[in-house]
């Protein structure tokens, strides 16, 4: 804290070993001493623990101890003057035994004041006058001083002091004088700096650098920390009085007043200008020479303005009872007359009240015929309502209607162009004239005829591979008596259409029982809702029950045609009954699991850290792990999120010829959307300036993973001010504690902590990070087991992530590509200095990372693994062969490369923020003259909500303007609208790619620039997409 500046200096100081340090502000009131103390406690220097109370003269604070105060007070009184005396003390009393007394009291004083304390600052304009008491309680306690001496124009005190006390010129004059030479004289001894006011308002930083010079002092805080909290404490509010007018020479007192002024101006130069403090000691002994032939008359002087004063109160408060007589006088008066008018008001009332008695009756006539009315007005208001819904919907069926009969008209004027041109070129060929003689017999002939074209018909059927088909349709057609007919001569040959045979009673759909264990944990939503969603998907029907249910759930277990369980240890009050009745119906059981918890052996500190920091008992947790196990084997076929975890349990399980498959845990529409709206409405705000690093640790059990990456993260910290690690915090404490990690020591200040959000409200939460942290100890069989799913959730909200290349990881993440991969310290270090200096690489990152999880890590994907799943278990044979052959496939399948997006702007968005499922892409490139009929055909689409994303692909015309136009005249139309422009034309393939990737919805629709929609399509579309387990319409 202190630090040794000159030789100089510690001659001043005189005890350089010393290690306790007093900062005095030595000043008179109104001169800036309260700014002064404010600014060097923001720096660091501690202000006393009891301080003088603020009032409306100083809102910010006086930064005075009041003890120090009471005993300046105390002392004052022992000597006979008043703390706000002009006239100077006889010091003699500083040697005597009061003194000594004195001064061995203030340092006990100081011994409390300081307490553990290395410096303390001290601030109190009482001690100009007693600042030899001071050096003496400081020799006392052995205790080093600096001293800071702030002055201020001497008008602009007195000016102060007349607006605060009521104090005369004069009187303020002699004490400004007094405070100043006397504060000069017996600082002397120790290192000083001196400031003006002024100073200290127009560029404190060069100040406070002045008085860390002159004082020898390394200020505790850090200047660039300290300095916004400075600048919003030295405002202009601080200045309350401005001198207006400069001293006049022509007064002795003020003359003086400007020899010490000119005086402290050199002062603040140098501070051990001889010829400044000779000047002072001449103007001290001026001062006792003034104050002995006028101060009694200034004292007198200001006693008869005191008098004044009070007399002018008592004048004030005898005029304000007097008024307040008169006032009650003039409202006695006001009472008597009010008292006459109201009496007289009454008679009148009880006149008008007959007459408003006769008026509410008829009004209230009027008003019940004004309510029949209003009920007539509203039940047309409804009518007409229902006629304008039923003739909006007969405008749109027509709309449809003629939209299709359009289309069939110009499907029909195609056949008829074409059976024309076949037509003609039949009656013109070689074989149309060389049959006429045939044709002119068959007219005379109908059998003939109808033999012939039935010969014909027969040998078209043979030639074209369709006789059997024809043949079983002709006999499930049921003959009737027009059959029998005989044909017109003229009349068209037409197929009969077989009749529909009655439809047979369908089976009830299969029926999947799940039973969870830890229902009220957020892996229930990815292990058992989402994975019955799945199975909804695929036509089955569920059913989700609690383990502490499940007992008295047996049938509907025992009905299933599959039994789903998850973490559900055994116990024979639960999991017993349902793998009877399971075993007794031949109904097949999965287990599923998401973390290595069912090998007891592994309960070790140096494998699961968390039984150390949650402090658990190893053998229950043994237990529970063995329960866990038992369950495992007692089933059919295993389940787990990650390629480690379902061979673990396929290889533990061997002996009892255990298929482990695997679903990884993923996201749901619902989430998705969740998802993007986060990371929508985290690019509307607007930034901080802050990059922020988050690590979203669900419990505190990851102690030992995060300890891979704590070293390289506090190194960023330091490096960067910039940058902020993000933690969480709960109902039960901090997620992550950092005390574990000797790095962030010092680091406080840039560590977040958020409140413990539920799993729905997490999207929020991640979308505010800049960079996602996954670490986990590599090599560990228990952490190389664990899901990534903090991967596919913070891609979701646009943030890029830095894993482990623990095996699940390295599947997921293609490193450099879709995120980062970090080994060593070096690597995690090298990964986030490229993610928090370039933000251009983390949105890039981003992106491709969330196109990479929508495919992987979406409900399709998880849709398709069950529907294997399933058809292994449940179907066996041929169709389980190829389901299983399909399975080992995938498994070897490259990642799919990233779609190549270009290089693009924005050129307009507007985004309500809301959620919607379809947006529509329109790629446009010299459509000027069309766009306008496309854009209206998505405006009047049915659905509600629709989001329209427009990409430019270089038009030369003015597609761009006319689309620009229409978007912001119909931006209300939209939940969101986006313009976007290629920076150079990449075609059209390429520019969908585009709107695809900028598109937040889970169904995106391209429509062409010169196309239109039918109002109807994107409901329509949508509607069939969800009755069925396709991804295209």
């Amino acid at each position: 804290m202190l630090k040794k500046v000159s030789s100089e200096a510690d001659d001043r100081s005189g005890r350089t070993s010393r290690t306790s340090l007093a900062v005095l502000i030595v000043g008179m009131h109104r001169s800036g001493t309260s700014a002064l103390g404010g600014v060097l406690n923001l720096l660091g220097v501690p202000a006393p623990e009891q301080q003088v109370t603020t009032d409306h003269h100083n809102l910010r604070g006086y930064f005075e101890p009041q003890r120090i105060v009471d005993f300046h007070e105390a002392l004052f009184a022992r000597l006979g003057s008043p703390s706000n005396d002009p006239l100077p003390l006889d010091y003699g009393w500083v040697a005597s035994p009061v003194g000594r007394a004195a001064a061995e009291e203030l340092a006990d004083l100081l011994t409390d004041e300081f307490g553990a304390e290395p410096m303390r600052l001290f601030k109190d304009p009482r001690m100009c006058r007693l600042l030899p008491v001071w050096t003496q309680a400081l020799e006392i306690g052995q205790r080093q001083a600096v001293a800071i001496l702030p002055a201020r124009h001497p008008l602009e005190v007195a000016g102060s002091l007349a607006a605060k006390a009521g104090l005369s010129r004069p009187y303020s004059l002699f004490m400004w004088l007094q405070h100043i030479v006397y504060g000069e004289r017996f600082s002397r001894g120790m290192a000083r700096s001196f400031t003006f006011y002024d100073d200290l308002m127009g560029d404190w930083r060069t100040l406070v650098a002045k008085m860390e010079r002159e004082l020898g002092l390394a200020w505790p805080r850090d200047l660039m920390r300290a300095a916004p909290e400075i600048d919003a404490f030295l405002t202009g509010e601080l200045r309350h009085h401005s001198a207006e007018t400069p001293l006049d020479d022509r007064d002795p007192l003020q003359r003086l007043c400007q020899q010490a002024w000119d005086a402290l101006k050199r002062l603040r130069d140098d501070p051990d200008d001889a010829e400044a403090m000779a000047t002072l000691d001449r103007l001290g002994e001026a001062l006792t020479e003034g104050v002995g032939l006028f101060g009694p008359l200034v004292v007198s002087y200001q006693r008869d303005v005191e008098r004044l004063h009070g007399a002018h109160d008592e004048l004030r408060v005898r005029d304000r009872i007097i008024a307040d007589l008169n006032g009650m006088i003039h409202e006695r008066d006001e009472l008597i007359l009010a008292r006459d008018a109201e009496v007289l008001r009454l008679l009148e009332a009880d006149r008008a009240l007959a007459t408003v008695r006769d008026r509410l009756t008829q009004r209230d006539q009027e008003l019940r015929w004004a309510r029949e009315g209003v009920l007539v007005r509203d039940r047309q208001i409804r009518d007409l309502d229902d006629l304008v819904k039923s003739v909006e919907h007969e405008r749109r069926r027509w709309e449809n209607a003629a939209a299709e009969a359009t289309l069939a008209r110009w499907a029909a004027e195609t056949d008829q162009r074409e059976a024309q041109a076949r037509l003609h070129g039949f009656e013109t060929s070689t074989t149309w004239k060389a049959t006429h003689g045939l044709r002119r017999v068959m007219e005379r002939a109908p059998l003939l005829r109808t033999l012939l074209r039935r010969s014909a018909k027969l040998a078209w059927w043979i030639a074209t591979g369709k006789l059997i088909r024809k043949l079983a349709e002709r006999d499930a057609v049921q003959p009737t008596a027009l059959d029998a007919a005989p044909e017109t001569v003229d009349a068209p040959a037409v197929e009969a259409e077989a009749p529909r045979a009655p439809a047979l009673r369908e089976a009830p759909p299969p029926h999947i029982a799940f039973l969870s264990g830890e229902p009220d944990t957020p892996g229930h939503k990815y292990r058992v809702i989402r994975i019955a969603e799945a199975a909804r998907a695929l036509g089955f029907t569920t059913s989700i029950t609690r383990l502490d249910q499940a007992h008295a759930e047996l049938d509907r277990f025992g009905a299933a045609d599959l039994i789903y369980i998850w973490r559900a240890a055994w116990d024979e009050v639960n999991v017993a009954p349902v793998i009877e009745r399971a075993a007794a119906g031949g109904v097949p059981v999965i287990f599923d699991i998401d973390d290595l918890i069912f090998d007891p052996s592994l309960v070790e500190t140096d494998v699961i850290d968390g039984v150390r920091s949650q402090n658990h008992d190893p053998e229950a947790i043994k237990d529970y792990f063995s329960r866990l196990q038992r369950t495992l084997i007692a089933s059919d076929f295993g389940c787990s999120p990650t390629p480690a975890l379902s061979q673990l349990m396929q290889r533990w399980s061997m002996t009892h010829e255990k298929v482990a498959f695997r679903i990884p845990n993923g996201f749901d529409e619902a989430g998705m959307v969740r998802s993007r709206l986060a990371a929508r409405a985290r690019r509307a705000e607007e930034h901080d300036g802050f990059v922020r690093i988050g690590y979203a640790a669900g419990s505190r059990t990851h102690q030992a993973d995060f300890a891979q990456v704590a070293p390289a993260v506090a190194r960023i910290l330091r490096e960067h001010p910039e940058a902020r690690l993000v933690a969480f915090t709960g109902q039960w404490g901090p997620t992550l504690d950092v005390s574990e990690y000797a790095e962030f020591d010092g680091l406080a200040d840039q560590i977040e902590w958020r409140q413990f959000v539920p799993i729905e409200n997490l999207p929020d939460e991640i979308a505010r990070f800049d960079i996602n942290l996954a670490p986990l100890e590599t090599g560990n069989v228990f952490c190389e087991a664990k899901s990534e799913l903090k991967y596919f959730e913070a891609a979701l909200v646009d943030t890029p992530t830095i894993a482990s290349p623990t095996e699940p990881y390295r599947i997921a993440i293609r490193d450099g590509v879709t995120g980062f991969l970090a080994l060593t310290g070096d690597d995690w270090y090298a990964a986030l200095k490229r993610l928090v200096t370039q933000p251009d690489l983390r949105k890039t990152v981003a992106r491709a990372a969330l196109l990479d999880s929508i495919v992987r890590y979406g409900p399709e994907r998880r849709t398709e693994l069950l529907g294997s799943i399933l058809d292994q278990t449940l179907q066996r044979g041929r169709v389980g062969a190829r389901a299983f052959a399909l399975d080992i496939a995938r498994d070897l399948d490259v990642p799919a490369r990233t779609p190549q997006i270009p290089a693009h702007e924005v050129l307009f968005e507007h985004d309500r923020l809301g959620p919607a499922r379809v947006t529509v892409v329109i790629p446009l490139y010299n459509y000027a003259n069309h766009v306008v009929e496309a854009l209206e055909s998505v405006r009047g689409q049915t659905m509600r909500e629709v989001d329209l994303i427009v990409v430019d692909d270089g038009s030369t015309d003015a597609s761009v303007e006319v689309a620009l136009a229409w978007m912001r005249q119909h931006v209300l139309s939209f939940n969101r609208v986006l313009l976007l422009r290629n920076l150079a034309n990449s075609g059209l393939a390429l520019t969908r790619n585009v709107g695809f990737a900028c598109a937040d919805t889970p169904f995106v629709l391209p429509l062409d620039a010169d196309n239109r929609l039918l109002p109807e399509a994107l409901d329509r579309l949508l509607k069939r997409l969800r009755e069925t387990t396709a991804a295209l319409a």
